[in-house]
């Protein structure tokens, strides 16, 4: 095991397996693009982000076409949703983020291994960091839209969250003679059974209050309350110097890997430096995003509401798509015996 975490520390890649998109080169011990493949990759994420089509039509276009996947089969549901979601195609390949142990001639237990000791190993990009976040933000609309998860259509499904425990709240009905009796419930109630307190928020009160709201800022009779302080903070200058310190660290970490391949320094001492040096990496690329989606939420301006389309959102999945698309949030407090508290915001 030392021996394959060296090799890793060292830029190399430990286990070769067959991934679309990609070549393996035996001189590198490193992935290189197929670019006949990775044309096929960035189509996907095409289709995904701009003309948000789901899984099951990715699949069904590229197999209409007589494309293969990498082990030469059609491509499945479950191909499409590793290729949207693998960290490879934004340029970093993990290694030991799991372990597998065997308990059977052919069984494994598979044990996801702490953060920190996962070891990231630069790869050719495919397609940017931005485009992997956009492609898993339209997967959870397009899952939240999916009649799949409901006999009813919910305005708020997706976009609600219990005020008690913050876990997000899910729609059941029960069927009654003459209708259904349909209320929001608080997941962590329902199924985790950890929210004992809160209790069954009607779904007619909840929509209606939260529509007519809407319906009100569009009349000029409400504000949408600001959700960003007016104060600014430049945070240009503390990702410019965070910047500089990665570049820093990624020289030594450079020179140490030198060092190894030349035997001027103990493996075991490089090791750990290593180690060091990769955490600080990873520290510095989380501050660095935070930062940045600091900078973007300041920048952020709130959502334009316009009678005309309120007015002509006629169903539930059109008023709903309206709500995503302004970042509405709304968060119930209902406690048994208690009024429903609504609380609406703009993200």
């Amino acid at each position: 095991m030392r021996g394959k975490r060296s090799k890793a520390l060292s830029g190399k890649i430990v286990l070769k397996r067959p991934l679309y998109g990609y070549n393996w080169d035996d001189e590198t011990s490193n992935y290189i693009v197929n670019e006949e493949e990775a044309n096929t990759i960035r189509e996907i994420y095409n289709m995904c982000i701009k003309k948000k089509i789901g899984l099951v039509k990715i699949a069904g276009e590229l197999n209409s076409r007589g494309l293969k996947n990498k082990r030469g089969n059609k491509f499945t549901v479950k191909n499409i949703h590793q290729i949207l979601n693998q960290p490879i195609y934004q340029g970093i390949y993990y290694e030991f983020r799991e372990t597998w142990e065997k308990t059977g001639q052919k069984t494994y237990r598979v044990t996801k291994n702490p953060r920190e000791e996962w070891i990231g190993i630069p790869v050719p990009a495919i397609v940017t960091a931005d485009d992997q976040i956009a492609a898993s933000k339209q997967l959870k609309k397009n899952s939240v839209n999916s009649k799949r998860n409901s006999h009813f259509d919910y305005l708020l499904t997706g976009l609600i969250k219990c005020g008690i425990c913050g876990k997000g709240m899910m729609a059941i009905s029960y069927p009654r003679k003459e209708k259904h009796l349909k209320y929001y419930i608080c997941y962590g109630k329902r199924v985790l059974k950890n929210c004992p307190d809160s209790a069954y928020a009607p779904v007619d009160e909840v929509e209606t209050a939260v529509w007519d709201y809407i319906t009100r800022i569009a009349q000029g009779k409400e504000i949408i309350p600001q959700q960003v302080s007016a104060q600014t903070f430049d945070k240009k200058s503390e990702i410019d110097e965070l910047l500089k310190k990665e570049s820093e660290l990624k020289k030594q970490k450079d020179t140490i890997t030198n060092f190894i391949f030349d035997g001027l320094i103990d493996s075991e001492k490089a090791r750990k430096k290593l180690q060091e040096i990769n955490r600080h990496l990873d520290s510095i690329a989380s501050t660095i995003s935070e930062l940045k989606t600091i900078e973007k939420a300041q920048k952020k301006e709130l959502p334009i509401i316009r009678m005309s389309d309120v007015m002509a959102a006629k169903t539930i999945k059109q008023k709903r798509g309206l709500l995503q698309e302004w970042g509405l949030k709304v968060t119930i407090n209902k406690l048994k015996g208690q009024e429903t508290k609504i609380n609406i915001e703009f993200l």
